[in-house]
């Protein structure tokens, strides 16, 4: 798969935030079979990028679903395409339902939010994977093991909330694509920085009340 081109537009963190606002509108609305939200008002450009959902309290968070996509996509339509797939279709969860909504809904510490990270200023850096920042960077990484080829990435926040250094990192974004030592055991093919804009909405914050 070729690399995504690193003249990819940067997007405003409050553009992407109003994405997720949207996301998390029209998975609502499809949840509870009421009309989708009007779009139309939402900037319109292309980029490439993950949509994560999470449960979260005042003292952490929990991965519900992220599911992303490398291509320049068309937006907004691209952020609910990809918002509905991470809620309904990431293998690791079982799909999101009317009563985990409500329950959400009803918590009095847990709130759903979802957060759109669009993807820019990608950059082949396979001659040196250590040429990234943590928190600033994300990874996406093709390498070789056995003759077969594998892929993997991670977000840019993903080290920093793990505490990872960059080795620890790359171990264990080679272990995701499907390796079971670290790092020095692989072949790189190509190893690619990426930087991310993100934005988040939560449950609370766009519905006050739920049916």
């Amino acid at each position: 798969m070729p690399l995504s081109p690193s003249t990819a537009t940067a997007t405003t963190a409050a553009s992407a935030a109003s994405y997720a606002t949207l996301a998390l509108k029209h998975v609502v609305s499809g949840l509870q079979h009421t009309p989708p939200p009007d779009s139309t008002g939402y900037p319109h450009t292309h980029s490439p990028l993950f949509v994560t959902w999470s449960i979260v309290t005042s003292v952490d968070s929990t991965l519900r679903g992220c599911i992303g996509n490398f291509k320049p996509l068309s937006l907004p339509a691209g952020v609910i395409e990809y918002a509905c797939i991470a809620a309904f279709e990431d293998p690791r969860f079982h799909p999101l339902s009317t009563s985990e909504l409500s329950r959400i809904a009803q918590s009095h510490d847990k709130d759903l939010q979802c957060t759109v990270t669009l993807l820019h200023d990608f950059e082949d850096i396979t001659i040196d994977p250590m040429n990234w920042n943590i928190g600033e960077h994300g990874l996406r990484v093709s390498f070789k093991l056995k003759n077969r080829t594998y892929h993997a990435t991670f977000l840019p926040d993903v080290a920093v909330e793990q505490g990872w250094t960059k080795r620890d990192t790359l171990d264990a974004l080679v272990q995701k694509g499907g390796a079971s030592g670290p790092w020095a055991d692989v072949v790189p093919v190509l190893v690619e920085r990426y930087r991310g804009t993100k934005g988040s909405a939560v449950l609370s914050d766009v519905f006050s009340r739920l049916v």
